[in-house]
């Protein structure tokens, strides 16, 4: 958890890079580039808990370690599972009042 919590614009602003990481994902997915979800894996292990998102953290994790012979089998999976997290964190913010 972060020591202080993030204004919501800032969290907001997280979630909307990660729709456009979700649409690479997507792309990767079609060419077999594993290497994509590994970079963007790396990425938001690397960002998520700063943001105060901490629940994202194992599936980067996940895409981090992302093995080219894996892409087909996993690949889908983690971008339905990606996708689902950010949608229901956008889901949050909605339920949340504004500041």
């Amino acid at each position: 958890m972060p020591m202080f919590e993030l204004p919501q614009e800032i969290r907001v602003t997280y979630l909307l890079r990660r729709r456009q990481d979700l649409e690479e994902l997507r792309e990767s997915l079609r060419t077999h580039n594993a290497e994509v979800f590994r970079r963007l894996g790396h990425q938001i292990k690397g960002s998520a808990r700063s943001y105060g998102f901490e629940s994202l953290e194992s599936l980067a994790l996940e895409m981090d370690s992302l093995e080219p012979s894996e892409i087909a089998s996993k690949g889908p999976r983690i971008i339905v599972e990606f996708e689902s997290w950010i949608e229901s964190q956008f889901g949050q913010f909605k339920k949340t009042p504004s500041s």
